[in-house]
């Protein structure tokens, strides 16, 4: 059955302990479902803002093939269409936001009359541009990229309906006037098996653009790039022709202007990876090789110049994400097992470097979005006051997240995979000879330990809370001496009733360190009055823990 309506949120629990900003973290993915009407989620495209929130376009059917849009703003999520588009399926929708967090769509409206467009938001209203729009030709492979002028650059795939049937990488800005360039970069004339697709554009500081694409004509294939400006472009070179590779192409540079690209080895169904260091060759590497795993890579480089890559499992219909630290190897993980999910992935990473990613889940037809949290714990012993663990003890956590524990033979006691949130930790009675009256709590927003608990064994009240007084009985006029026990730092007061419950004076009222004390009282009430003789009740409560005494006065 579709689902429709609200956006249904899950956990997929999937542990790893990550490594980011050189600290040992553990996290789990948080997934949710952003649009399940018809058949939505092809081509996304996610960004990220300056406030962490996450930016998507994709494509989807509903009322009619669309190109559409999804932020969310720090309390729900925004959905709209952006434009209509003929065919889903020759989309080739790529999307990135500019310095104003305002974003760039570029895409392909076809068949029919084919054209490449760019839809770009300025905080009010999408304006269409249209690059290219030629009768029978053919545009694929879109790649959008934004300058520090927040002006959209596109490279993309132009191919010819006649003979000679070319297949042309093509490279456009825009320069605040108008659509530039659009000249040849690479081109392969079209037979069967030969073509030039998914190409993968990003922009240095000085604003050159560098390319990765697929390449195969017939006689060499493999993954190529080029870099170039302007309407000038030398020829491109060969990346890894290590058999049939370079499908699925994305392109990031670090800090340093090293080139780096995730891309698909067809031939061997395997991620791989290729790096250029700043004056050295290419050294591609395989990242996973566990079946038919590498389709739809979604490259990011974070502020350790981390790769961090998503991409599609076909062996088994999910979603994997890849990350490296350093010199360390490659660690991998599934993201989404939920059915076939994981088409068209796309990753960005936040101001943390934590990953999100938006994807396809072709099972159902959705819009999909996994966000990387990190966990924390709670961590503690239940004792008595003499240090001896209490097994079998009951805990209970409420709040953001509801879990209860029972405590091990050494009182010994944890909560796992907690997100940041408001937290309540509470213990129960057992076996109506373990009294418990505390509670914690926190904002958790690191691991907590050492929260330990005290139990009071019932048979061990004297010890820890008592009062009795002396002499008693005592005589009218003469006064008495309290003796009380304190076993635990904390507010103590010391009150005497009357054997109806009435009020007549406190004796004791402060915060009072542990030890056993004494403290006189000269029979008077709280106005001064003299006490008559008859039967009184000393109260002594120490925090939330009280116990009494009786006390006579002779006449």
């Amino acid at each position: 059955m579709k689902k429709i309506g609200h956006v249904f949120l899950c956990f997929f629990f999937v542990f790893s302990f990550l490594l980011f900003s050189h600290f040992l973290v553990q996290a789990k993915w948080q997934i949710e479902i952003l649009d399940a009407e018809d058949d939505v989620g092809q081509y996304t495209s996610i960004a990220i803002d300056k406030d962490n929130y996450p930016h998507i376009s994709y494509c989807g059917f509903h009322t009619e093939n669309e190109i559409k849009y999804i932020n969310w703003n720090g309390i729900l999520w925004n959905k709209e269409v952006v434009t209509s588009i003929a065919m889903i399926s020759t989309a080739y929708a790529s999307m990135k936001t500019d310095k104003k967090d305002n974003p760039h769509i570029g895409y392909c409206k076809g068949p029919g009359s084919w054209s490449l467009k760019c839809a770009d938001y300025d905080g009010d209203f999408w304006n269409i541009k249209e690059i290219e729009c030629i009768t029978g030709h053919m545009f694929k492979g879109v790649s959008l990229a934004v300058d520090g002028n927040n002006y959209p650059h596109i490279s993309y795939v132009e191919s010819f309906p006649c003979p000679p049937f070319n297949l042309e990488l093509k490279y456009t800005w825009w320069d605040g006037y108008s659509w530039e360039g659009k000249g040849i970069i690479d081109y392969v004339y079209s037979t069967v098996g030969v073509t030039i697709a998914d190409t993968s554009l990003a922009l240095d500081t000085n604003y050159d653009a560098h390319i990765s694409y697929y390449y195969n004509d017939g006689n060499n294939c493999g993954l190529k790039y080029v870099k170039g400006k302007g309407y000038i472009w030398p020829t491109a070179e060969f990346v890894d022709q290590a058999g049939n590779v370079g499908k699925y192409s994305s392109l990031k540079l670090d800090s340093s202007g090293n080139i780096c690209i995730s891309y698909y080895d067809i031939e061997n169904k395997t991620l791989k990876y290729a790096l250029k260091k700043v004056g050295l060759t290419w050294f591609p590497s395989t990242i996973d090789s566990s079946g038919d795993v590498g389709q739809y890579t979604s490259l990011q480089i974070d502020s350790n110049d981390n790769p961090h890559i998503s991409y599609y499992d076909a062996s088994n219909g999910r979603l994997k994400y890849a990350y490296k630290n350093g010199s360390s190897p490659w660690a991998i993980e599934i993201v989404d097992a939920e059915g076939k999910v994981g088409q068209y992935s796309s990753l960005a990473l936040d101001e943390n470097d934590h990953p999100h990613i938006s994807y396809y889940d072709e099972t159902n037809g959705d819009l999909k979005y996994a966000k990387w949290i990190p966990t924390y714990f709670i961590k503690g012993y239940v004792k008595t006051s003499y240090g001896l663990g209490l097994e079998g003890i009951t805990l209970t956590l409420s709040g953001d997240d509801s879990k209860t524990y029972t405590t091990t033979d050494t009182g010994y006691y944890e909560f796992l995979d907690l997100v940041t949130g408001n937290y309540t930790l509470t213990a129960a009675k057992y076996d109506g000879t373990i009294l418990f009256e505390q509670e914690k709590s926190f904002v958790l927003e690191n691991n907590l330990e050492n929260q330990n608990f005290i139990g009071l064994q019932i048979g061990e009240i004297e010890k820890e809370i008592a009062v009795h007084n002396y002499p008693n009985p005592s005589c009218r006029g003469k006064g008495t001496t309290f003796v009380y026990t304190v076993g635990k730092a904390n507010n103590v007061s010391l009150n005497i009733y009357t054997d109806v419950g009435e009020f007549v004076r406190t004796v004791v009222d402060s915060y009072i360190e542990p030890g056993t004390y004494e403290a006189e009282w000269n029979g008077k009430d709280i106005h001064g009055n003299q006490m008559e003789a008859g039967l009184y009740f000393v109260v002594l409560k120490v925090g939330n823990k009280v116990t009494k005494n009786a006390l006579i006065i002779l006449p």
